[in-house]
């Protein structure tokens, strides 16, 4: 045996151990030493002040019933049944609104106004009573105030996108997972389509590298300022380059003509998959950290914590695993909680003052104030709850009360506590609601019957189009190399295949003239054709299109012909139905209106060649088995005001007139059970109510009062 290999077990342990060195994180080797403090201030046994202290921290506002059940407790025993309701049934998931189920018309844009208001509004309002009527109601009021922590953390919002439906998934994402793992967030935090376009990662490609998502993502999302590099965030950025959304399902779809296919170097780390920076994250001492401090100001002080206390929280979380709810018990449990010093030393956000003080102080049925008032008096106060004003979200604290908002709480509190008549009329609008309801159902149920009839008795080989809308049109045809007219669709069916939503596009290619009809990869939901492989690179917009002349074999061009060949017949027929439409334009869709926008030349020219078009595209190429010629194309009737895929399923009267908790509020929230003077007085010490001709002034325009 030669020397050497003496040393080779040598060598493989000394490397082993280096490995092992290696694969032990950063945040493990800042952690794991760290004690747990001393526990004893949790034995003590809680007064009616204490669990007030507690329950209106924890959750929004301080019912009675909710504080009569911690009193007699220990605080170690107070802070388990708080974690206990956020593992139980009694924590709302969030129920998904039904219309998620029905077609997506985000996609649309301005294309179908009348239809946009019909349905758009309608349904961001719903998300937003929805979400409201779950604080006000909730048994889990900690699970509640976690949402609302998130959302200001993970921040998206309506205005930016307009689309209900990325909004109310954005906040099921939120609901869902913030009483879970941080691991399984951040996933689906980066594969959130709100957030994806609300950062503008839809359009980052390797191409054209757009940096929003990465920036934020380290900066406000895991680590904070001063924890990264600005060559991490680029570099981190062609990992998430291609992490996109579709536009018709608005659902995450990654492109890979997007995508970069290098390793990237960052903080030390190479990858290249997006969700390898979960964990690259996780691994640093930073996030722990970053998570403790926006823990430790939203429950228990706006002044900083000692870099102990936040070592302390920052290692509970770290040992869990990433756990959010033992995040939270390393909170709560802190000598600092509990101090005196630090309670009434937070300022109430608007959620507070009114979902709070009505949780504390009783809501009633018959309260004339619903919802939409709430959403008013958020706006007011320069709130709301869907629409925060940037990435950064609210800052908080004093935020709060700057710029004469201190007496705009006071005056929202007079209104809705010391001027409400009790005269609303909860039973009459509820049936009026179930009413609304049955109609919205029967519409519904005949559309789809209707529908189903029709592709019933449809020929395999006919395309059924149940909306059509122009998008744009060139408005100057003769000018322009490659005029087009792009059209949206919703709800496409071809014998046994159908599709939510399509964007194509029909024009002309005059340098190799030929007509055209073009698709790209996020143009269909489901896709279009079954491979984009021989389409091309949409160079910045990150997708692949494809572009065919359907009834000319593809093109004059050999690659045309070859891109036409290489789909299925069945990828042939639907092109070919598409391009057939030519004889539906411009009249038989909506949005006519931008058909003539390029004046009457340029009409005139479009309409001629829409005529050499449909010579080229015959619309009698069909035939039933006796020889009846059919139409290629089945495009339904549109009624502008209540008529078919519009007014029969987007359209919701139910939810436009309804804004209150449907079931009504629970006993134990009512005004008559928390409306007490004993309740009221015992909210604040005596010394700092206010003056008034009672209790309950005395207490909502005190000054304390805007404070927990």
């Amino acid at each position: 045996m030669d020397k050497l290999s003496l040393f080779v077990p040598v060598i493989l342990i000394l490397a082993g151990c280096q490995q092992a060195t290696k694969s032990v994180s950063l945040a493990a080797e800042a952690f794991s030493s760290v004690q747990l403090e001393d526990q004893s201030h949790l034995s003590v046994v809680m007064d009616a002040s204490d669990a007030i202290h507690l329950e209106r921290r924890v959750g929004v506002g301080s019912p009675k019933y909710r504080v009569d059940r911690l009193i007699g407790r220990t605080r170690a025993e107070a802070i388990e049944m708080i974690l206990g309701d956020l593992a139980s049934d009694s924590r709302i998931s969030g129920e998904l609104p039904a219309w998620l189920h029905h077609p997506n018309i985000t996609f649309l844009d301005n294309s179908w106004r009348y239809c946009h208001r019909l349905s758009s509004q309608v349904r961001i309002a719903d998300v937003e009573t929805r979400w409201m009527n779950n604080i006000l109601t909730s048994d889990a009021p900690a699970h509640e105030r976690l949402v609302l922590l998130f959302s200001n953390i993970f921040v998206s919002d309506y205005k930016t996108y307009q689309s209900a439906e990325t909004y109310a998934q954005h906040h099921q994402i939120i609901r869902k997972h913030s009483v879970g793992n941080m691991r399984d967030f951040l996933a689906a935090v980066l594969q959130d389509p709100a957030v994806l376009v609300y950062l503008n990662n839809d359009l980052n490609t390797r191409a054209n590298i757009n940096e929003n998502l990465a920036r934020e993502y380290l900066e406000l999302f895991t680590l904070g300022e001063g924890n990264y590099t600005e060559q991490d965030i680029r570099n981190l950025a062609y990992v998430f380059a291609g992490e996109s959304v579709n536009p018709i399902s608005q659902k995450y779809q990654r492109f890979r003509s997007a995508k970069s296919s290098l390793n990237r170097l960052v903080l030390g780390r190479e990858i290249k998959r997006p969700l390898e920076a979960v964990e690259l994250v996780l691994q640093q001492p930073a996030h722990a950290r970053f998570m403790a401090k926006k823990f430790y100001r939203e429950y228990i002080s706006l002044n900083a914590p000692s870099e102990e206390t936040v070592e302390k929280i920052a290692a509970t979380y770290f040992k869990s695993n990433y756990e959010i709810t033992e995040l939270l018990r390393g909170t709560l449990s802190t000598p600092d909680f509990w101090a005196e010093e630090n309670r009434l030393g937070l300022i109430k956000d608007p959620v507070d003052i009114i979902l709070g003080s009505f949780r504390t102080l009783g809501y009633d049925n018959t309260s004339e104030y619903d919802t939409r008032d709430f959403s008013a008096l958020f706006t007011r106060m320069n709130y709301s709850l869907i629409d925060p004003p940037n990435v950064a979200g609210y800052k908080g604290g004093l935020a709060w009360v700057d710029g004469g908002l201190f007496n705009t709480r006071k005056e929202v509190l007079s209104r809705l506590f010391l001027n409400d008549d009790f005269d609303f009329d909860f039973e009459k609008k509820r049936r009026l609601f179930a009413e609304f309801k049955v109609d919205e159902l029967k519409r519904l149920a005949d559309y789809v019957e209707k529908l189903n009839r029709i592709k019933a008795r449809a020929h395999p080989e006919q395309l059924i189009v149940e909306a059509a809308v122009f998008r744009s049109v060139s408005n100057d045809m003769k000018k322009r190399r490659h005029p087009k007219m792009i059209l949206n669709l919703v709800g496409v069916h071809l014998g046994d295949k159908s599709w939510d939503g399509m964007n194509i596009r029909i024009g002309m290619n005059k340098k190799r003239n030929y007509a055209n009809v073009s698709i790209f990869e996020n143009s269909c939901s489901p896709a279009c054709i079954s491979n984009f492989n021989k389409g091309y690179d949409s160079g910045s917009r990150g997708v692949r299109g494809f572009e065919v002349s359907p009834f000319e074999g593809g093109g004059p061009k050999s690659q045309l012909k070859e891109r036409w060949a290489s789909i299925s017949e069945q990828d042939r027929l639907l092109l070919r139905r598409l391009f057939q439409l030519v004889h539906l334009l411009p009249d038989s869709v909506g949005n006519g209106r931008v058909f003539h926008r390029g004046g009457a030349e340029n009409t005139s020219a479009w309409m001629d060649w829409l005529a050499s078009q449909r010579k080229k595209a015959p619309f009698d190429d069909l035939r039933d088995k006796n020889g009846t010629v059919l139409p290629p194309v089945i495009l339904l009737r549109q009624d502008q005001k209540q008529g078919g895929l519009c007014g029969h399923v987007l359209s919701s009267k139910a939810y436009s007139s309804w804004s209150r908790p449907i079931g009504g509020i629970p006993q134990e929230l009512s005004a008559r059970l928390n409306r007490t003077d004993e309740w009221i007085t015992a909210q604040l010490p005596e010394g700092l109510l206010g003056s008034g001709a009672n209790a309950l002034e005395r207490l909502v325009l005190s000054d304390s009062f805007q404070l927990k």
